[in-house]
């Protein structure tokens, strides 16, 4: 496999990765929050792994203020709630 295939390979994992991050925290108020405290376990969870994927990266919310440390900033998406997408009570 060539340089270039291999990128592109590597990217669609991470893009894969990110997705699957994005659908977790913006469904499971318990993993969100784990996003939030500590990235690199959140990136171990879904992915199964650590490594250089995960130097550097920090989760925010959507209207929380940016740290002062530099970084790779990841906005979460919206939290939705079971009973938005069920039509139950509110939790």
């Amino acid at each position: 496999m060539g340089e270039g295939k291999e990128m592109q390979t590597a990217y669609k994992k991470l893009q894969s990765l990110f997705k699957k991050i994005a659908q977790q925290a913006a469904l499971d108020k318990d993993y969100r929050e784990l996003c939030l405290k500590d990235s690199r376990a959140a990136i171990r969870e879904a992915g199964g792994q650590d490594g250089e994927i995960s130097e550097g990266i920090i989760f925010l919310e959507e209207d929380g203020d940016y740290p002062e440390q530099g970084g790779q900033f990841f906005v979460l998406p919206p939290f939705i709630k079971k009973s938005w997408l069920c039509g139950q009570e509110k939790e």
